[in-house]
């Protein structure tokens, strides 16, 4: 499975631990400056978020603002590395979103507990984890890709009110990957951040119905892309 996935791996893989995004610095120093008018989504991505924070933008409206953390290449815990104090002014009308993971089943590793478990106790926002999404025609790294959604759900989602697992892979087909399949493509994208916002305007609306999104079924189901999946891995409702 190692050389299976390696063989995808990026070549250049740089440190991106330290990158930071001036337009989300800026959009914290005015929100602590002014009054609070807009509610703030906040997305942490590796390379699978190129572009998505503008397509929000634009679904969203003017009564949010959108801002984002961009580090490509990087694994889970590089793009969440510094989630504590980046959602420490985040209120319940706010929304951090999560795409990572990727890097890590490229890597044959899942996330880090200690990373999971601090960002399990954020309590004052609504928390969207992304699903890693399956990479069309690689059935051996979906399996392991399967397994990282799983413990995501797990570990972050199953029995928090405040936390919803996005399953892209639900509403994503070939037609919407870049032809080697493994990224999103503008066609994607666009479909992504349409149904992202149609689940943060809902939950401004109620929380309570946020979750509707969320087709655990087909969490546990790769169709095609997998040869071999124990039937008893099945994803617990909390």
């Amino acid at each position: 499975m190692k050389n299976e996935i390696n063989k995808y791996r990026t070549k250049n893989n740089p440190d991106t631990s330290k990158v930071t995004d001036k337009e989300y610095v800026q959009g914290k120093a005015e929100k602590n400056q002014n009054k609070k008018t807009k509610s703030t989504v906040l997305l942490l991505a590796d390379s699978q978020g190129r572009g998505l924070a503008n397509q929000l933008q634009v679904n969203l409206g003017k009564d949010f603002s959108v801002n984002r953390i961009f580090k490509p290449n990087a694994t889970f815990e590089n793009v969440t590395a510094e989630v504590k104090s980046m959602t420490s002014n985040l209120t319940s009308e706010d929304f951090l979103i999560i795409l990572a993971g990727s890097n890590n089943a490229l890597d044959g590793k899942t996330v880090t507990t200690d990373n999971l478990s601090t960002i399990s106790n954020i309590e004052n926002t609504n928390v969207i984890i992304i699903a890693v999404p399956y990479w069309k025609g690689r059935p051996v790294l979906n399996e392991f890709i399967y397994k990282i959604n799983l413990q995501i759900y797990n570990e972050l989602v199953v029995g928090k009110q405040n936390f919803s697992l996005f399953d892209i892979n639900t509403i994503m087909n070939k037609t919407d990957f870049t032809y080697h399949g493994r990224h999103l493509n503008s066609k994607g994208k666009k479909k992504l951040s349409f149904r992202l916002s149609q689940l943060i305007t809902q939950t401004e609306r109620s929380i309570s119905n946020k979750m509707q999104w969320i087709n655990y079924s087909n969490l546990i189901t790769i169709s095609e892309n997998v040869t071999s999946i124990n039937s008893n891995n099945k994803f617990q409702l909390g």
